[in-house]
């Protein structure tokens, strides 16, 4: 009698075994299809965050002889997790000719290159605030594209995409319009711009501007992201010191000094230029 219970106890032990195998295997294999969803879920939603595209515009403005003439040229290119490269050509058909590459990751990371030189600067957004401000721009921009203190003027094309057309006024001077041209399916992405001064008589100058000149709407080349792992990490000042002893300038050449156009250009479309 005592052989036959223990039988029956072997045969219990042993089915319940078998049932918490068959439960174990089964949750394991859930857990395994439900990891691999979730992984491809991350995957793709990591790497289609933003529609791709590489844009070229020309920059125009007024030299120090006050002449109207193509001050730059820009590639800007955006990979589908949101990544940014501005690859610009600035101060051309002058001696201090030069190429800057700036690559903006999600994580607020900028790295500045100087090609030509093997140099490059790498900074991080001045806060944790401004990083989630960029990424929510990229992911959620406001409706229409635009931002408080600005107006809406109306939509239009450029370049096969619907734009919003924004303006707003004294904000790097009093006299100063700022126009932009933003593509809402583009991140907002801004395609042209223009800077108009008022004049006494209350007319409108125009004083610079960016066409754009292509526009893809493809991944961008891997190389435009190239961080330059053997490049010099510099000052961003020593970088330039390096740019443009390489053409024989320095800070102080006459070129330099004389492009407050330019500079103003800059700061002015910096917030709009995404």
């Amino acid at each position: 009698m005592e052989s036959n219970d223990q039988w029956r106890r072997l045969r219990l032990l042993a089915r319940n075994d078998a049932v918490l195998y068959v439960l174990a295997l089964g949750l394991g294999v859930a857990c395994f299809y439900l990891t691999s969803f979730v992984g491809r879920g991350r995957t793709v939603g990591a790497q289609s965050l933003v529609t791709p595209f590489i844009l070229q515009t020309e920059s125009y403005g007024y030299n120090a002889d006050s002449k109207w003439q193509l001050l730059d040229r820009k590639t800007e290119a955006r990979r589908s997790d949101g990544a940014t490269v501005v690859v610009e050509d600035i101060a051309l058909d002058t001696p201090s000719e030069r190429t800057e590459r700036k690559i903006i990751f999600m994580d607020g990371k900028i790295v500045t290159l100087s090609d030509s030189v093997s140099a490059k600067s790498t900074m991080f957004m001045a806060s944790s605030d401004a990083g989630a401000r960029h990424r929510q721009l990229m992911t959620h921009p406001p409706s229409n594209c635009v931002f408080t203190g600005e107006t809406l003027l109306g939509f239009s094309t450029e370049m096969g995409q619907r734009v919003a057309i924004i303006r707003q006024s004294g904000v790097a001077h009093e006299d100063l319009i700022e126009t932009w041209w933003r593509a809402p399916n583009l991140c907002c992405k801004r395609l042209r711009f223009q800077i108009q001064t008022k004049q006494t008589d209350g007319e409108l100058k125009l004083a610079a501007e960016a066409r754009p000149i292509s526009l893809k709407l493809e991944e961008p080349p891997a190389t435009l992201f190239d961080e330059g792992a053997n490049y010099d990490e510099v000052k961003p000042s020593e970088r330039l010191r390096r740019d443009l002893a390489k053409t024989g300038r320095t800070l102080a050449s006459p070129t330099m000094r004389a492009a407050p156009m330019r500079c103003m250009t800059k700061a002015t479309t910096r917030r709009a230029a995404n």
